[in-house]
């Protein structure tokens, strides 16, 4: 079973997508943060890598270049919502 990971500091959104890939039958990881992400990966690679890009910390793209210096075959989606 495919595993994916989630970093984005925004609750809601990590609790929607994790309810869709959940249903859908992968096996999610969260990281509300940057750094906590870059962590759960290294302790648990994942498939997919879904990230924001604006967050406090640890921009997304940073997280982005983190992770594919260490694993430069991982599949990464990453998101930005404008304000409502």
């Amino acid at each position: 079973m495919s595993r994916i990971l989630i970093i984005d500091d925004d609750y809601q959104i990590r609790l929607a997508l994790r309810k869709r890939l959940e249903m859908s039958g992968y096996i999610v990881e969260e990281a509300m943060d940057g750094l906590r992400g870059i962590e759960t990966f290294r302790h648990s690679p994942a498939d997919l890598v879904v990230t924001d890009i604006v967050m406090p910390g640890m921009h997304g793209l940073d997280v982005i270049k983190t992770l594919r210096s260490e694993c430069p075959d991982i599949p990464q989606s990453w998101h930005y919502l404008e304000p409502v």
